[in-house]
């Protein structure tokens, strides 16, 4: 929104359009967004140079309890969302599968860390799937103590496909933690093999690929530290 405006996307076109033709150069975290300046008519040039992150702060052990803080039992099989609780995050398809995972698995929890304008909608959702027991929402958390929320996980799940550079995903797996998201350009280009996660492409597959990384969780250097 702009001064209590709704910004359709022409909108978003235009004033992008105006700004960039201002400037020498853009930097852009990836190719995902490069092909939708360029899709907008953005004639400067473009450079992507990814946002990094400090590995260090996700790869070393952290002595945060999470599961002792949110009552889950040190065998309960976990799936990690965290994010911005925002529709297009569209982290309702992955609470849609949790009752297919339970029934694989019946001690496995979803832990859903953030906040935003969905959350009361995602609420309800998973009561409406009788998830009480298994769909835990943490709110707003502390920067400091993200890197535990990772590392307390059996895997991350994203159902999003709006993401211009998945940071989220990258922290993950510097965390040691496999990770299964929507297929896209950049997703595939990220995940080479198994060792990292999978992407899937249907509600179906995602199901298969949580239930398939539940059971054969990742161990990894991070890990095992």
């Amino acid at each position: 929104m702009a001064n209590g405006k709704i910004l359709k996307p022409v909108h978003v076109k235009q004033m992008t359009l105006a700004f960039c033709a201002h400037l020498d150069g853009v930097v852009a975290p990836s190719d995902r967004v490069i092909d939708k300046l360029t899709g907008y008519g953005v004639k400067t040039p473009i450079r992507v140079i990814p946002t990094g992150i400090v590995l260090d702060q996700y790869s070393q052990p952290s002595d945060v309890d999470i599961r002792g803080q949110y009552g889950i039992d040190a065998d309960a099989p976990l799936i990690l969302s965290l994010s911005r609780l925002a529709y297009e995050k569209n982290i309702k398809e992955v609470i849609d599968g949790m009752p297919k995972v339970v029934a694989e698995l019946p001690k496995a929890k979803l832990m859903i860390v953030g906040d935003g304008p969905a959350r009361a909608d995602l609420e309800k959702q998973a009561k409406a799937l009788n998830l009480g027991d298994h769909v835990i929402f943490t709110g707003e958390i502390n920067n400091d103590k993200v890197a535990a929320f990772y590392q307390t996980a059996d895997l991350f799940a994203s159902a999003s496909d709006s993401e211009s550079q998945g940071l989220t995903y990258i922290e993950s797996l510097a965390a040691g933690t496999k990770i299964v998201v929507k297929h896209s350009p950049y997703t595939d280009e990220l995940l080479s093999g198994e060792t990292l996660g999978s992407t899937f492409s249907s509600f179906d597959e995602m199901v298969d690929d949580m239930v398939h990384f539940l059971k054969d969780p990742v161990i990894t250097d991070q890990k095992n530290a």
